[in-house]
């Protein structure tokens, strides 16, 4: 089976979950074609990356000569030598009628041309505006079943943006929800029920290191993109009411992750006098964030906008206890009371007494831990990969 993946961008590190359905698919004895829309622009690569000589396989659809000049004698060269091989493909990406600017700039012309060479069973979309691409190149004539996987961004984008997606809902084949609370919100997108499977993202259990703590203090851990929706800043709010309890917990906040709001970050730490407790340890790789996570006592998530975050299912799968605001489908993940706490409020203390009640109870610490290891083996990405197969071959003999 010839799978292209749609993507926004490639390698990131923050994105595991896509590289894991990659490496799957292969392992499995699919041709994999990666089509993103721009290159990563972190320092660190997964090892995977280069294991399956991904890069090789990997067409940077936005690649393109910045004089236009060049741009046009490129385009004259796209034409002359595809025309005659694909006529339809080759006319129809310059319909400036129908695609307006895109075609004008030729940019539908240098997208298309890349197709006419390799051609696609399945166009695997992540993100709906991925998905929007896919429905234009069926148009322009390059054949492949459309399947799209929603994630939380790009469901709140169109909910707040009113995003048109009715064409994709029209011709996309199938529709991928990682959470049920995203099933209810396509629902409400226009996506046809029947089109939608629930199928969450996963993790590679194999590789991750069960915690073992930390022999003098207590290790706080997070892992997150230093963005704004990570809420990061409250989190320092919250240790800064874990060092002012009269117990003195001796404790450490390791901060794993790099983003736009790491110099805010700094200045709240410094501000709060946190800068003998606060470890920002910036984007790690892999292997290393599991070491972190194996050195760990409890996991908090702060953030304001979630949906099925990854970095909570690796907290879970190292037997960590994870503290979470309820939104989203955290709950999918974490058990209330169970393998962690789910937090309605946004008052820091909340979170502060919950992790004063994990610090004085080992016992709890335990037990969370062996539920959280118990509970997360549906998250296995071997599993979810060999689902996901099944489905795209069901799809094709369809």
């Amino acid at each position: 089976m010839r799978i292209a993946f749609l993507i926004d961008v490639f390698p990131s590190i923050s994105e595991t979950f896509i590289l894991n359905q990659i490496t799957g698919l292969i392992k499995q004895g699919h041709e994999i074609t990666i089509f993103s829309a721009a290159h990563s622009n972190d320092i660190i690569v997964h090892p995977d990356v280069r294991t399956y000589n991904l890069l090789n396989k990997t067409y940077y659809h936005n690649d393109r000569p910045h004089f236009f000049i060049l741009k046009i004698i490129l385009g004259i060269f796209i034409f002359i030598k595809n025309i005659f091989i694909s006529p339809k493909i080759i006319l129809n990406s310059l319909n400036f009628l129908k695609y307006g600017k895109e075609a004008l700039s030729l940019n539908l012309l240098i997208k298309s041309s890349y197709f006419i060479k390799t051609p696609v069973d399945i166009f695997f979309c992540h993100f709906g505006h991925n998905g929007n691409l896919a429905v234009t190149l069926n148009e322009l004539g390059i054949k492949g079943k459309i399947v799209t996987m929603f994630h939380g961004y790009d469901i709140r984008q169109a909910i707040a943006n009113h995003t048109d997606y009715s064409k994709l809902f029209e011709h996309g084949s199938l529709f991928l929800s990682i959470a049920f609370s995203n099933t209810d919100a396509l629902i409400k997108l226009g996506c046809p029920i029947e089109k939608i499977i629930h199928h969450p993202v996963g993790i590679d259990q194999k590789n991750i290191i069960q915690s073992y703590g930390h022999e003098k203090k207590i290790i706080i851990i997070t892992v997150a993109r230093l963005v704004k929706e990570k809420n990061i800043i409250f989190a320092l709010d919250v240790i800064k009411k874990i060092t002012e309890m009269p117990e003195h917990f001796d404790i450490e906040y390791r901060l794993i992750g790099e983003g736009p709001m790491r110099p805010d970050i700094d200045l709240k730490i410094t501000r709060l006098q946190l800068s003998n407790i606060v470890k920002c340890l910036g984007a790690l790789p892999q292997d290393d964030v599991y070491t972190q996570l194996a050195e760990a006592d409890i996991f908090i998530s702060t953030s304001e906008a979630e949906v099925l975050p990854v970095a909570l299912m690796e907290a879970q799968a190292a037997g960590l206890p994870v503290i979470a605001p309820e939104i989203g489908s955290i709950s999918d993940i974490v058990i209330n009371e169970n393998s962690g706490f789910l937090i309605k409020s946004n008052n820091p203390s909340v979170y502060a007494e919950k992790i004063k009640m994990l610090i004085l109870n080992p016992k709890l610490r335990a037990d969370m831990k062996k539920n959280a290891l118990k509970n997360i083996k549906k998250f296995d990405i071997d599993e979810l990969n060999f689902r996901l197969n099944k489905l795209f071959l069901k799809l094709l003999n369809n």
